[in-house]
């Protein structure tokens, strides 16, 4: 082949591949939106319309937007009451630290209160089975986002491990609104702490015997070694054990249980043990048992 003949091939196939690809373009082209860039040197007579807006735009938006709170509604009736009002007062499940001991030492329960802004006051109520009010808080104002409760009541007595506490929470802005919640119940299998330089186990009579029986059962045994583990730690010279229940002739056959427990786990002098009773719960019926080294 001759090179004309060769140039005019490879003019052909370059004229072919162009029109291919314009070809190409104009199917892109037809896909997008146009733009027009311009200035434009005329009036514009139209006006806008004026709006008035019948709220204000900054209380619409609060800082707590977004967070788990509740936010009082300034258009309630001042009289009414908010039974759905979401109150998470129970951080934690009971007792702040379930995954190291059963006994608890420390704080019983965690609270923590969530409420919108506009809190003019508030109270937590704990209250023991009978209704009867064991411990309060309260104050003006929004409440501290963590409340810790030690077991102890408003006279400083520690609660019963063998009875059931509930709490209740309720809290109003500065309308009057209410927002009233009702919590979980409140138990715990034992507790251990110090009162006049002594230290003290309360333990719940109901995990650590059958009902109506001096019969210890299998967890009852686990609940009484960590007991034991407690006061061979602390132990100095005397350890008193005190049994109570709804009858005295129960509670006695119970002490009597404990002590020969002890005495044998522990391996002290018999006289170390001084004092082992069991004594009638006349207010509550409960059974609980109290060690005191």
């Amino acid at each position: 082949m001759k090179k004309k003949d060769i140039f005019l091939v490879g003019c052909l196939i370059t004229v072919f591949s162009v029109l291919c690809l314009s070809a190409q373009e104009g199917e892109q082209v037809e896909q997008v939106e146009e733009e027009i860039r311009g200035i434009y040197k005329g009036i514009i007579k139209e006006k806008k319309p004026h709006i008035e807006l019948d709220f204000d735009p900054y209380k619409a938006i609060i800082p707590y937007v977004g967070k788990e709170e509740y936010i009082y509604d300034n258009q309630l009736l001042s009289n009414s009451e908010l039974k759905s009002s979401p109150l998470p007062v129970l951080a934690s499940d009971q007792i702040v630290k379930p995954w190291l001991k059963t006994i608890v030492r420390g704080y019983i329960v965690l609270f923590n209160p969530l409420y919108g802004y506009d809190v003019k006051k508030w109270k937590i109520s704990i209250t023991d089975e009978k209704g009867s009010e064991f411990k309060t808080f309260g104050g003006e104002g929004a409440p501290t986002r963590t409340i810790y409760w030690d077991g102890r009541s408003n006279e400083g007595e520690m609660m019963n491990p063998g009875i059931v506490y509930m709490y209740s929470a309720e809290a109003y802005d500065k309308l009057g609104n209410i927002s009233r919640v009702v919590g979980r119940e409140i138990t715990v299998k034992g507790i251990l702490y110090k009162k006049a330089g002594e230290w003290v186990i309360l333990l719940n009579g109901n995990k650590i015997f059958n009902e109506s029986s001096d019969r210890i059962i299998e967890d009852g045994t686990l609940l009484l070694e960590e007991a034991a583990d407690i006061v061979r730690e602390n132990f100095k010279t005397r350890l008193a054990i005190e049994v109570y229940s709804k009858n005295e002739a129960l509670s006695s056959r119970r002490s009597r249980v404990l002590g020969k427990w002890f005495i044998e786990r522990l391996v002290v002098p018999r006289y170390s043990v001084i004092n082992v009773a069991g004594y009638e719960d006349a207010v509550y019926k409960s059974s609980y048992i109290k060690i005191v080294f």
